[in-house]
């Protein structure tokens, strides 16, 4: 299916909407019934009528033979992948996956949800979600992304929901996250993080759940999904007192830092299990009201 991304696209979708509505005004007012004139009456009332639908099916056919040949109205036609739909991917030099280099579509869509998750995607351009400041949903898990650079999702101000689960996560720079001062759900279980800083999560003074851990089976057994590889936690939630959820589940946390969780007055829900912990220091739930579950 195609949609209009530039004032010709738009412009085509209105003269055919234009078209259809006059037709039914039309057939509306005469009650689908012609009136029926002379022979002679009907000849000469045929002429402009007859040039004014030649003159509209050669406009209608000429601009859709130009929406046709315009690459970024209709990409499918000049070979372009995209299976990154509503984004553009492109094949990324130096990998066997694909990098996203923008997301136009989505942006005339306006669409608040973007999935793309499992699309063996390994880079996103810098810019690719510059405009996408209506979204409020976006996946990206099941992916390639080692490292998340500076101000990627910058541009996505609405976003509240952000999924990063399995992406093969390394590394965050300070500001990976800049920009997202509306988010309430963080999703990144599944990586292989060692350590989350302050300096990553001042960015989310709105964040109610951050969710880092894995997941077993009931019985305990088995391993459904994995959580990361950070090995301690310190004082790096000053800028979160909005926090209701937390999971560090089946990390290699050995140490907890005394006042880790100090202000976070609204946390319900506690996850440390599955861990290398033996002892917390004395406190380190103190000022927790709300809590739960642990």
């Amino acid at each position: 299916f195609v949609f209009p991304t530039d004032l010709l696209g738009y412009c085509a979708v209105y003269f055919n909407l234009a078209h259809a509505c006059c037709i039914a005004h039309i057939l509306q007012h005469t009650n689908w019934r012609l009136p029926v004139r002379p022979r002679g009456e009907r000849q000469k009332s045929r002429c402009l009528p007859r040039l004014f639908g030649c003159s509209l099916s050669i406009g209608l056919l000429s601009m859709l033979i130009t929406l046709l040949v315009t690459q970024e109205v209709f990409p499918m036609t000049h070979g372009r992948d995209f299976t990154c739909f509503p984004c553009n991917c492109a094949k990324n030099v130096g990998s066997a996956g694909q990098q996203i280099s923008s997301c136009n579509l989505a942006v005339v869509l306006r669409q608040t949800q973007v999935n793309l998750a499992a699309k063996n995607i390994t880079a996103v351009d810098p810019k690719a979600f510059s405009k996408l400041g209506h979204v409020q949903r976006l996946s990206l898990a099941n992916n390639s992304l080692i490292h998340l650079p500076p101000g990627l999702f910058e541009g996505l101000s609405s976003l509240e929901q952000l999924d990063l689960t399995r992406v093969k996560l390394e590394t965050m720079h300070g500001d990976s996250l800049r920009g997202l001062k509306q988010l309430k759900l963080l999703a990144m279980s599944g990586n292989y993080l060692t350590e989350l800083s302050a300096a990553v999560l001042r960015h989310l003074p709105l964040l109610e759940q951050l969710l880092l851990g894995g997941k077993r089976s009931e019985d305990g057994t088995r391993l459904i999904s994995a959580g990361n590889f950070i090995t301690e936690l310190g004082a790096i939630f000053g800028h979160n007192e909005q926090l209701q959820v937390i999971d560090f589940s089946s990390n290699w946390l050995r140490k907890i830092h005394p006042g880790t969780f100090a202000g976070l007055k609204k946390l319900r829900w506690l996850s440390l299990g599955l861990n290398k912990l033996t002892s917390i220091p004395a406190g380190t739930l103190q000022g927790l009201a709300e809590l739960q579950q642990l």
